[in-house]
């Protein structure tokens, strides 16, 4: 009996002495964003349940034809997307996993083999199109466009 308690007692200080493996922590993401035409910032909202944070975009949302246009930067941030350049224009990895390509004017690929990766900001995509592509869901009201997942 001594030595199996002997022997328990060893295990338990050898399982305190061990550093435990911190559990993986998991980046929020965003559920909601609100764009408004002309703003220089987005409204999100995280999973997490926090109160709306804002999201600095290059390039305002512009709206055209009764379409909301907004920076391809702006998308790949709300998503959590990453975007390559593939030759010709850009392919954006949605979360689904889905790849959606986005043609570049002649000088944005010009720029993008100087590698100038900035000039993204200048592609602007037409909101609904993208985001219901990516499965988000995307309302109008009040002067604004919502996209949930």
């Amino acid at each position: 009996m001594r030595k199996a308690a002997a022997v328990l007692m060893s295990l338990l200080l050898f399982l305190a002495a061990v550093p435990s493996a911190a559990p993986e922590e998991i980046a929020p993401t965003v559920t909601k964003a609100v764009f408004r035409p002309g703003a220089a910032r987005v409204e999100i909202y995280l999973d997490s349940g926090s109160g709306p944070r804002f999201l600095e975009i290059s390039t305002p949302p512009e709206l055209k034809d009764g379409r909301l246009y907004v920076p391809l930067d702006a998308v790949c941030q709300v998503m959590d997307s990453p975007v390559d350049f593939d030759g010709d224009g850009a392919v954006i990895t949605f979360p689904t996993g889905d790849l959606y390509r986005v043609p570049a004017a002649k000088r944005v690929v010009e720029k993008l083999q100087q590698g100038d990766p900035g000039v993204w900001a200048e592609c602007m995509l037409p909101l609904r199109r993208v985001f219901e592509a990516a499965g988000y869901r995307v309302t109008w009201a009040s002067g604004v466009a919502v996209v949930e997942r």
